[in-house]
């Protein structure tokens, strides 16, 4: 009992940011008040609004293994992934619990994201163990018709702002390539390099080179990060980010947060500090008295996020003990590092 309120904790506390960081628009998303989570015998997606009423199953089977859960743009749709492993299961619902799109296959599920249309979801697809490698597939579906788009041999999908390209690697010769949904076309960047994410309002990317995974024991990435112009072509290097760093982008792309180095926690026990890198002039800056924990091997990328308008970062710190078990506190910080 005590492992599963901890997990509940740890939800909440992920609830609490998503909700604190939801805003921007006239327009309020659909699913604003409400809260999707992951059924108590961890199968299958559940809806209850945010007063906690209306509590409702969303999914009955097509998610029933542990889903991982994706809102829509709009907050109109919810895509679930069940398993990651042979006989990996994607579904489509709305709010409703209607069936947009359903996938059922023996291959293994990677990478997924909705793209800012709000219809279209794109992920990856492969033999077990090949989502990482070359052989993989994206498939870019389509929640209101049946037609996909299919993109051979491709890794680390990453859409523009503007929702209108798609970034990828062709992982046959490690080439930067990047798709425009209007005309269908792929053209390539550049060989050995991998997208991290889009910059600069979508003229940048954050890219890796000399991508390699080292497996001593547990596997890990090692790359250099640059940041590549897209109208010159000219490369900046930014070490703060390399080697699978963790970073979360202003929805500008302006500004980088990442996990700084370690430090020892007043109550004792490690942590990690926060900074601030703008993209643009590459200048860091440390957010004073910032210091997250979380007790795993990875801090849980939905602990932290940039407000809407990009002003703030809010972030949730974990802290595990032996005596008060374990806690989340929610915080805030300006963009520019103070507060």
């Amino acid at each position: 009992m005590k492992l599963i309120v901890i997990a509940c904790a740890l939800v909440l506390a992920a609830t609490v940011l998503a909700a604190a960081c939801d805003g921007g628009g006239d327009e309020a998303p659909l699913g604003e008040d409400q809260i999707a989570y992951v059924g108590p015998n961890g199968a299958d997606v559940w809806l209850i609004n945010a007063d906690g009423s209306g509590n409702r199953r969303l999914t009955d089977g097509q998610c029933p293994q542990a889903p991982r859960i994706f809102w829509s743009p709009r907050g109109d749709k919810i895509a679930c992934l069940s398993g990651g492993t042979p006989g990996a299961k994607l579904a489509v619902v709305d709010l409703e619990g209607r069936g947009l799109l359903e996938l059922e296959d023996e291959a293994e599920l990677g990478y997924s994201a909705w793209w800012g249309n709000n219809h279209n979801f794109v992920y990856t697809l492969g033999e077990p163990g090949s989502v990482w490698t070359a052989g993989a597939t994206l498939v870019i579906a389509d929640t209101e018709s049946d037609a996909t788009v299919r993109l051979d041999d491709a890794q680390n999908a990453r859409w523009s702002p503007d929702g209108k390209q798609l970034a990828y690697v062709k992982v046959a010769g490690e080439e930067l390539t990047v798709y425009d949904l209007a005309s269908g076309q792929a053209r390539a960047l550049r060989h050995g390099l991998r997208p991290l994410a889009w910059a600069l309002g979508g003229k940048a990317l954050l890219v890796a080179a000399g991508f390699r995974v080292e497996c001593e024991g547990e596997c890990s990435a090692s790359y250099e990060a640059n940041l590549l112009d897209l109208a010159s072509g000219e490369m900046t290097r930014l070490p703060d980010l390399d080697n699978g760093s963790q970073f979360w982008l202003t929805p500008d792309g302006q500004i980088a947060a990442f996990l700084a180095g370690p430090v020892e926690r007043p109550e004792g026990g490690g942590g990690l500090t926060i900074a601030m890198l703008d993209l643009a002039t590459r200048e860091v800056t440390p957010i004073e008295g910032a210091v997250i924990g979380f007790p795993g091997a990875e801090f849980p990328p939905d602990h932290m996020s940039f407000s809407a308008d990009g002003a703030y970062l809010y972030w949730v710190d974990v802290v595990s003990g032996r005596q008060s078990g374990t806690s989340g506190t929610v915080y805030r910080a300006r963009s520019d590092g103070s507060g």
